[in-house]
């Protein structure tokens, strides 16, 4: 099988997912819409993919031992088109916010297996590059869903719903790209498991997951000015945001290299710069497309990364089980990102506004970050280095 076939599948694996973000610059148009439905339950809709995603990613690593991978993916892309599509039937908030929860069921299938996938046909520094290429191709999906998102929902939020045909023609491209391999096989006595590294990754992937989350959840609504210049600006930033995770992945090799071990706190560390910058302020534009580029830089190195990290922790036949608790880790980490950040501000000052959330994301990025790196340089672990 060609390579660049493998690579062309991995791209339009990445992409499709990005329309998780369709509708994260019409979120203050379907706030105004739904009056009496609470904020962060509007925020929530960024995010409730995940929740069907966590299930998802529980049951992949065992379900790739019964139906190919290939299928598997197929079958997730079908789900982000034809749930994305669901609203186009009513006006119902409600079903909006079910059909959301089911893309989850394709989102968490192609985020899980996107790995494996790699794993199973590169090896060493290949893999890394392709990882690489995984991250700046979501970056790539969400640059295109929100720029689509902002442009045709400027008049009206529900055009958004008809992005998600792009979900069928990836379907189509995966169709031809991917091979098709056959169930994964264990060896005798061979069983799937993970270890207390991927564990610990894990819980480091739900905090970053949670600050990150807090830039997509969040910049629709911390903007000021008109509506629908809202809506174009926050569509703007979060391409920003995209572009800035595609080129990051695109240099992840080279970062990697230098960086090692710490590239991951490193990761986790920009979070809280980008929260340090829209904290100070909704209106500076310089500001905001620096909070815009360091939560980009933060999501271009750290999921990559941390993919190729699991990837290498774990015996091949176990890569699709390990992928999947650190996509369960990412995914409950987007989910509960609005209701966790959003409690924590209120606590500590009394105030639950966007500003207070991003001043959350930025202590708390600092802390995790300064935690996970002391950890890192402290573990007693004879491996060689990733």
């Amino acid at each position: 099988m060609k390579k660049w076939k493998i690579k062309v599948a991995v791209v339009l694996i990445s992409l499709c997912q990005g329309l998780q973000y369709t509708v994260t610059p019409v979120l203050n148009q379907i706030h105004s819409y739904y009056e009496t439905i609470p904020t962060s339950l509007v925020q929530t809709l960024v995010t409730a993919p995940a929740l069907a995603s966590i299930v998802m990613a529980l049951i992949s690593g065992w379900l790739v031992t019964r139906i190919s991978k290939k299928k598997l993916v197929l079958t997730g892309s079908f789900f982000m088109g034809a749930m994305g599509l669901l609203p186009v039937l009513s006006n119902n908030f409600w079903l909006l916010f079910a059909s959301r929860i089911m893309m989850g069921i394709g989102m968490g299938l192609i985020m899980a297996l996107s790995t494996a996938v790699i794993a199973e046909h590169f090896e060493g520094a290949e893999r890394s590059a392709a990882m690489g290429i995984q991250g700046a191709s979501a970056g790539a999906g969400v640059l295109l869903a929100s720029s689509l998102g902002g442009l045709v929902g400027k008049a009206d939020f529900r055009a958004v719903y008809l992005i998600h045909l792009l979900a069928f023609v990836m379907m189509a491209g995966l169709a031809y790209c991917l091979p098709e391999t056959g169930k994964t096989r264990l060896q005798e006595n061979e069983e799937l498991k993970i270890n207390g590294r991927v564990l610990r990754l894990c819980i480091l992937t739900f905090l970053e997951s949670m600050f990150f989350s807090a830039f997509t959840t969040n910049i629709a609504l911390h903007l000021v000015g008109e509506e629908s210049a809202v809506t174009v600006q926050a569509g703007r930033l979060t391409s920003v945001f995209s572009f800035t995770q595609i080129l990051t992945g695109m240099a992840l090799g080279f970062i990697s290299a230098h960086t090692k071990r710490l590239a991951l706190p490193l990761g986790v560390l920009q979070c809280a710069l980008g929260g340090m910058m829209l904290m100070v302020s909704a209106a500076n534009p310089v500001l905001l497309v620096l909070g815009a580029v360091f939560f980009g830089i933060s999501q271009g190195l750290f999921v990559p990364r941390a993919m190729f990290e699991v990837s290498e922790l774990v015996s091949p036949a176990s890569v699709a089980l390990a992928s999947a608790f650190l996509t369960l880790g990412l995914n409950i980490g987007q989910f509960v990102s609005p209701v966790v950040l959003n409690a924590a501000a209120s606590v500590f000052f009394e105030n639950a506004g966007t500003r207070e959330v991003f001043e959350i994301v930025a202590i708390g990025g600092f802390a995790t970050a300064l935690i996970a790196a002391a950890i890192r340089i402290k573990e007693n672990d004879r491996q060689e280095e990733i």
